[in-house]
């Protein structure tokens, strides 16, 4: 049975199938996909930035079209972003992550893209809050997290030599701890991982 944050990331994936299927393309997304995902999925964000400058910043390769690993560049930048957006805010962060996981979303009310990417950072706070900075996760804290919400879909989560080289690789400033930037790196991959593990079944 997936975890919690295993489904947020296939919430990931199948969302993006779901607009990209749209023009018969199921490996991209075009503008007016894009347009429509951000404004059912992600309509906080489009007060921010609207559809054609997100369409511009994802498309890297300049193909007038979003491919999978592009759309990720999305999913960081939304964390991104909404993290700026709760910096100051720790009482009431610390609050929503206790409440939000265990509420159920409203009768008749879809989770959105939102809500999937809102679980992944309320997860992530759910193991940095136990042992110093609640900001960022110690070793012991990652191998929780992933022991815990990530063993369907990391091979040898009970191994320490593997989870010391998840650390190792995820630790980008060397600083003995993994914040929440870092963290999304470990996202990405898997969302990419399990993305093409989709296409190949």
């Amino acid at each position: 049975m997936l975890t919690d944050l295993e489904n947020a990331m296939n919430s990931f994936i199948n969302v993006f199938h779901e607009y990209s299927l749209e023009k018969g393309n199921y490996h991209a997304l075009y503008r007016d996909d894009l347009k429509k995902l951000l404004t059912k999925e992600c309509p906080h964000y489009m007060k921010k930035k609207n559809a054609d400058t997100w369409f511009k910043e994802l498309d890297i390769n300049s193909d007038n079209a979003v491919n999978f690993e592009e759309f990720l560049a999305l999913v960081i930048k939304i964390q991104k972003e909404g993290r700026v957006d709760v910096k100051g805010c720790e009482e009431e962060l610390m609050l929503d992550l206790f409440c939000l996981l265990e509420g159920e979303p409203e009768v008749g009310k879809m989770p959105t893209l939102e809500d999937h990417l809102e679980g992944i950072v309320n997860i992530f706070h759910q193991y940095s809050v136990r042992l110093g900075d609640f900001d960022t996760l110690c070793k012991s804290e990652l191998k929780k997290l992933i022991t815990r919400d990530l063993a369907n879909t990391i091979k040898n989560t009970k191994d320490q030599s593997t989870i010391d080289k998840i650390f190792q690789d995820l630790d980008d400033n060397a600083d003995g701890q993994v914040d929440f930037k870092e963290f999304l790196l470990l996202v990405a991959s898997v969302l990419e991982t399990t993305h093409k593990n989709l296409h190949h079944e």
